[in-house]
């Protein structure tokens, strides 16, 4: 059992690039360690994922309102066109 325990172990360190000396000592630290990394690194990839989806959300609505304000301000435009109306526009 410990023995299975220390090869999974020193097989995962070793795919993550960690060749040190690993002791059996530490086998519990370590591993709690690694499923830590793992861990914390599953949840950067999720947020990071959340944000650009926010982001695109954002840039979306953004460029919605933006024609909308366009789509407005030429309707403005004519309107003061038809009817002769100057605009000041600051």
């Amino acid at each position: 059992m410990l023995e299975h325990r220390y090869r999974d172990l020193r097989r995962h360190l070793d795919e993550l690039g960690y060749r040190q000396p690993l002791v059996v000592e530490s086998l519990a630290l370590v591993e709690r360690l690694v499923s830590d990394l793992l861990h914390t690194t599953q949840s950067l990839r999720h947020y990071k994922e959340v944000a650009q989806r926010s982001l695109e959300v954002w840039q979306f609505v953004m460029s919605k309102c933006n024609f909308l304000l366009l789509w407005r301000l030429v309707a403005l435009i004519n309107i003061s066109l038809m009817y002769n109306i100057h605009i000041v526009i600051r």
